[in-house]
């Protein structure tokens, strides 16, 4: 029986520490960061002040979405918004705010009369620097998963892991990126990638700040799955996405919440996984996961794996 794993942010969470790379410690970093003007060059002509502006201005979206006309009424987005007013309230600091729910924010300010282009450089406004935070000045690249956890990963034929950092690589070399990688430029910004090469009018390799060359990565960030599981510029191998949908057998999912991600649970229930092993933080996580998988599922705490891994 083929056996596969799923593995999420919570692992670098447990091992790389909650107060580097928790939700909030990332958008907190980021905060600092725009403050500081290290994205000036990076976005230019938004401002410090307009930046946050942004982020603030979205939050603001978020906490009081009940208030406002969805953009569109799809079944996605409609659970979505029945997740935010359940989850945020107007008091919810800035930081606590999911970032990948910045993006559906987005969403309520964007007017059919704004250009690609505008719609672009507010996608890059928030991806960029969020995609940096994450990066941690490549320190997330560093993170010891444990003496025994060369043992156990390599007990599966198949690794995926929405994460963007190598160091599941470093233990496996069949590791399935299914967002994509820090390490892999987006097509768009390589100049040696088929897409580039077949439209070299839309090439933006010269855009690339060589320090900052993870930021143009093929990562996927966004709150829909279809953008984030539908159509690619690159290849669905390049992402892991048809071996992810060829799976049979048993799935175990680490560190993964049961908030977003929905392509990935769609995924699963339509696949020929057999039975699923869930490691849960926590109980409200525990029942939430239960509404998601459709699977035989079995329930497992990840603090007795994070012991055994240690």
């Amino acid at each position: 029986m083929q056996r596969n794993i799923l593995i999420g942010n919570g692992i670098n969470i447990e091992f790389g520490g909650k107060d580097n790379y928790s939700n909030s410690a990332i958008m907190r970093r980021m905060f600092t960061n725009i403050r500081n003007g290290k994205y000036c060059e990076l976005l230019y002509p938004l401002s410090v002040d307009e930046h946050i502006e942004l982020f603030e201005g979205l939050k603001n979206v978020l906490v009081n979405i009940g208030k406002h006309n969805p953009p569109e009424t799809f079944l996605f987005l409609i659970m979505e918004i029945e997740r935010i007013k359940k989850q945020y309230q107007i008091d919810t600091p800035i930081e606590n705010i999911g970032m990948e729910d910045f993006f559906l924010a987005l969403e309520y300010l964007i007017k059919p009369t704004d250009s690609d282009k505008f719609i672009d450089q507010l996608h890059c406004g928030l991806q960029m620097p969020i995609i940096d935070s994450i990066f941690n000045d490549g320190q997330i690249n560093n993170i010891d998963y444990g003496k025994n956890f060369k043992e156990y990963i390599s007990s599966f034929d198949n690794v995926f892991t929405i994460n963007y950092d190598s160091n599941l690589d470093r233990y496996v070399t069949n590791v399935h990126h299914l967002h994509g990688e820090f390490s892999k430029l987006a097509p768009e910004y390589d100049i040696n990638s088929d897409y580039s090469i077949n439209n070299p009018e839309k090439c933006k390799a010269h855009d690339v700040i060589p320090d900052l060359s993870h930021v143009y990565s093929n990562t996927i960030m966004s709150w829909y799955w279809l953008e984030k599981y539908g159509e690619w510029i690159g290849k669905e191998s390049e992402f892991g996405a048809d071996a992810f949908k060829a799976m049979t057998g048993k799935l175990e999912i680490v560190g993964m919440s049961p908030c977003n991600d929905e392509h990935l649970f769609l995924t699963i229930n339509q696949s020929g996984i057999t039975s699923v092993d869930y490691y849960y933080h926590s109980d409200n996580g525990k029942n939430r996961m239960k509404d998601k998988i459709e699977k035989p599922i079995t329930f497992k705490r990840a603090d007795k794996l994070w012991q055994k891994l240690k």
